[in-house]
């Protein structure tokens, strides 16, 4: 955006990344109300209040908003004022898992705030064609990018450091019931009781604000077994996603198209994953990766299963196409160029007006 002459201001919570916004060399509004977890509305009015203080502030002529409570709340605000907002979906969320209040509630408020929206971007068409359906959004408002896209020169293959007997299957993400870690944990055991040399790595955070949380104490008795290692949290994985044979994502949670798919298929690393929104875009099956149903740990386990008995040269054939996926679907610089194009869109309309 700097590139093409835009002046950028980063509109975020104060948490552990916001070293990443200094080094970006960006203007900066804290923002200080937005909680996930909270369902008060009083809190949620003031994060409302908080976003128009911000807006009348600034005074942007576009703002990006990503995620439910900056879409819903932000996007209020924004069309209070005059402003035009891209409202971006990276996946449907917790409110969207069961039916009920919550999700009457949360589409009721979509309604609201995405009608005002200049461009609805979601990570994965099942996502855009639900919001359809539910009438939340427009035809011509949506658009589909293949996620967000990673960095495909920095998510490359590298060698190996650590060379092991048997197959390691990678577990990334935050450690969420719904992003499917019991299952990943329930069929590592099942493998270790006949494949003494297979090793099952986990990396990620236990999201405390969460409500799918998984308890500590829980997660310790997982991770009990000598042959499944918990590696804590990573700000760069790149060697560990090398050394492993292949990423395991079994998440039945919401998303766009995972970023830890796009990263793993981008290193040349297979993929299992789970037969849902987004996830199932990722996925050739047989050609880089395979598809499980969501919440079995039998299928996962007869998924990882097929892995063990693949040589190496048929799991790196199967990095490579992979690879050349990522490249084709998921470079990042795809959706950045069609961001840019949007927002000069957007602009242009303006002003003719």
């Amino acid at each position: 955006m700097q590139d093409h002459d835009f002046t950028v201001v980063v509109i975020t919570p104060i948490d552990d990344f916001i070293n990443h916004i200094y080094k970006a060399d960006v203007e900066y509004e804290p923002l200080y109300t937005l909680t996930r977890k909270s369902k008060n509305p009083l809190k949620d009015f003031r994060l409302y209040q908080e976003f128009y203080r911000i807006y009348r502030k600034i005074k942007p002529d576009v703002v990006i908003q990503y995620t439910i409570k900056p879409n819903i709340y932000g996007g209020l605000a924004a069309h209070r004022l005059g402003i035009k907002t891209i409202s971006v979906i990276p996946g449907l969320g917790h409110a969207f898992v069961h039916k009920g209040l919550l999700q009457n509630i949360t589409t009721y408020l979509y309604k609201k705030s995405l009608r005002h929206s200049s461009k609805v971007i979601f990570e994965n068409n099942d996502d855009r064609l639900f919001f359809l359906k539910k009438g939340i959004i427009k035809q011509e408002q949506s658009e589909t990018f293949k996620g967000c896209g990673v960095d495909i020169s920095y998510f490359k293959p590298i060698p190996k450091k650590t060379q092991t007997d048997g197959k390691v299957f990678l577990f990334m993400g935050r450690l969420i019931l719904e992003k499917g870690i019991r299952e990943f944990v329930e069929a590592a055991n099942r493998i270790a009781m006949n494949d003494s040399t297979a090793q099952f790595w986990i990396i990620g955070h236990i999201d405390e604000e969460n409500p799918s949380a998984v308890p500590k104490a829980d997660f310790l008795k997982w991770i009990a077994h000598p042959q499944i290692k918990y590696l804590g949290f990573k700000d760069d994985v790149r060697q560990i996603i090398s050394d492993a044979d292949c990423v395991v994502l079994p998440t039945y949670y919401p998303e766009g198209i995972p970023r830890v798919l796009q990263e793993g298929m981008a290193m040349e690393k297979p993929i299992i994953t789970t037969d849902t929104n987004g996830c199932r875009e990722a996925v050739e099956a047989g050609k880089n990766g395979w598809l499980v149903k969501p919440s079995s740990a039998d299928d996962l386990y007869n998924k990882m299963t097929t892995v063990t008995k693949l040589s190496s040269d048929q799991l790196l054939e199967m990095g490579k196409y992979g690879r050349e996926k990522a490249i084709k679907e998921f470079d990042e610089r795809i959706s950045i160029e069609r961001y840019i194009d949007i927002v000069k869109t957007i602009l242009s309309a303006s002003r003719t007006k």
